[in-house]
């Protein structure tokens, strides 16, 4: 898997261990980083890997992940600044608060798009084919 290579990758150049369940993304000569992720509940791992990453070059971290379901340890690791984005949907509440950078996204378009194909017996795996990939 190219994610997993990037991130090991990532985690020599680095020096530094970074768990193997996320995908990193940095991209040095735009001080840029992204993290992708499936869930995140305290965003331990994401505000770990996004310090390691400021204090390595990158000057904006955003983290993407599926499933944002976070409690209050989340919300306060978020306060901290360290991640500049947190983009989730809309699978789980996620209560917005002033000064936190989440944006939430609306899953309802892909869920009735889903519906509606396997009400007409078609199939739902062009839903996961996504353009650049």
């Amino acid at each position: 898997d190219f994610g997993l290579f990037q991130e090991k990758l990532l985690s020599q150049t680095l020096g530094c261990n970074i768990p193997n369940e996320s995908y990193i993304h940095h991209y040095s000569h735009l001080g840029f980083a992204e993290q992708l992720d499936d869930m995140t509940e305290t965003a331990g791992t994401l505000c770990a890997a996004a310090e390691l990453l400021k204090k390595n070059g990158a000057r904006s971290v955003m983290a993407a992940v599926s499933h944002g379901v976070l409690n209050e340890m989340g919300y306060e690791r978020l306060s901290s600044g360290l991640l500049d984005r947190l983009i989730t949907t809309n699978t789980t509440p996620v209560e917005r608060r002033p000064g936190l950078p989440i944006t939430v996204l609306s899953v309802a378009a892909l869920l009735g798009e889903g519906i509606r194909r396997i009400h007409n017996n078609e199939s739902v795996t062009g839903l996961f084919n996504i353009k650049g990939f």
